[in-house]
């Protein structure tokens, strides 16, 4: 059994309201949040039709000779990006490859592609249920259960907002996605406990806008930071700007500590504060706890 930490990663997504190329933005996104996937990576985007890429290990360098190859590879003024490591699923190569997200996903009426960080306690329950519905559906990892439960509350609601409620009330654990609809909208949501980070940015111009995991995707890319993504929370993103709705109420805001102390980068900003300050912060408080063998210390970590 492995006994490497497997609970992060990291999502992206980015909407140009003046039609131009999002790849650009989804894959310095990527990049800077690479700390939080080393084992696949995709990105998917949208110009009327969908187009996916994946591939196994970090999100590589792109010589400058090889851009327009990219961009003409995944066109589209809509997109959303993934760094993996697994919650779930097999650690081989084909069931890495398999598992690897974005996660695209149809119905003959509806298409739907969706990016996730988190884990979900009841998978096993949720499996069961879209087997009865689906019968012989296979699926490969969290992030498809999650978008096989939305893509079918969507078949039955055809509203973004109430399939997502009704997400967040079925699903147990840790869930923080990013998605497109084949409208063409972004779309953002948190799980009611808010345990895994999701932030929203803007450029200057306020022609783009993009969610991210971390902070630091939006500075690679010269974002300005927007808000946190708050716990039940649906974001929306349109011509207005971000659209805010609390389509379920926050339980209790439970952040999961690892991301202060081991997930995130260091220059991230998580409730208003610098990672790197709060783990010196981390530092200081084992300082007064242990008095008696700090006064002693060189150094406390």
């Amino acid at each position: 059994m492995e006994d490497n930490v497997k609970e992060e990663c990291g999502v992206f997504g980015a909407q140009d309201l003046e039609r131009g190329s999002v790849f650009p933005f989804i894959y310095w996104g990527l990049r800077g949040q690479n700390h939080r996937g080393h084992q696949s990576h995709g990105i998917l985007t949208y110009d009327g039709s969908f187009h996916v890429y994946k591939g196994l290990d970090l999100v590589p360098k792109i010589k400058k000779q090889d851009l327009q190859t990219w961009l003409d590879r995944l066109p589209g003024h809509l997109g959303i990006g993934h760094v993996r490591y697994t919650t779930s699923g097999g650690t081989d190569e084909e069931s890495l490859i398999k598992g690897t997200q974005p996660v695209f996903l149809e119905t003959n009426s509806i298409k739907l592609g969706i990016s996730y960080n988190g884990n979900l306690v009841n998978a096993i329950q949720l499996g069961w249920e879209l087997r009865s519905r689906l019968p012989g559906l296979t699926v490969e990892c969290d992030g498809e259960l999650l978008g096989r439960k939305l893509l079918l509350n969507l078949v039955e609601n055809r509203d973004l907002v109430t399939s997502v409620r009704d997400c967040m009330n079925d699903v147990e654990g840790s869930f923080s996605a990013v998605g497109t609809t084949q409208d063409g909208e972004l779309f953002a949501f948190k799980d009611p406990y808010g345990i895994k980070p999701l932030c929203c940015g803007h450029n200057p111009n306020r022609n783009l806008l993009a969610v991210s995991s971390e902070t630091v995707g939006l500075d690679i890319n010269g974002l300005d930071f927007d808000f946190e993504i708050q716990p039940g929370e649906l974001i929306t993103a349109s011509k207005e700007g971000f659209t805010r709705e609390q389509v379920v109420p926050c339980r209790r805001r439970a952040l999961c500590a690892f991301e202060f102390a081991y997930f995130a980068r260091p220059d991230s900003r998580l409730d208003d504060r610098f990672v790197y300050e709060i783990r010196e912060e981390f530092g200081r408080n084992l300082a007064r706890e242990y008095s008696e063998f700090a006064k002693d210390a060189d150094i406390i970590i």
